[in-house]
C-alpha cells in the first residue's frame, strides 16, 4: 500500500505540509501592537485617531527599514 514513485510522494507531503501551515497562520492571533493601532484608528474621538494614525505610520517606517535592512543582509550573505 505504500507509494513507489517518490515524485508523487514528495508531491502529495509537499502538498500536505502546505495546509497545514495555512492552518496554522489562519489560526494565529495579530500582533497586540498591531491590533492596538487598529482600535485606536477606529476611536471616536479625532485626537486620538489622528495620534493612532501618525504613530502607526512612523511604526510601519521604522518596520520596512527594518525589514529592507534585513533584505539587505540576507542579500549579501547568499
Amino acid at each position: 500500500g505504500a507509494l513507489i514513485n517518490t515524485i508523487l510522494r514528495r508531491k502529495l507531503e509537499r502538498e500536505e505540509k502546505a495546509k497545514e501551515q495555512q492552518a496554522e497562520t489562519a489560526n494565529k492571533e495579530p500582533n497586540a501592537i498591531t491590533v492596538f493601532f487598529e482600535n485606536a484608528r477606529k476611536h471616536k474621538n479625532p485626537i486620538i485617531r489622528v495620534l493612532a494614525t501618525i504613530f502607526y505610520s512612523i511604526w510601519m517606517v521604522v518596520f520596512m527599514i527594518g525589514a529592507f535592512f534585513a533584505y539587505i543582509i540576507g542579500y549579501i550573505a547568499a
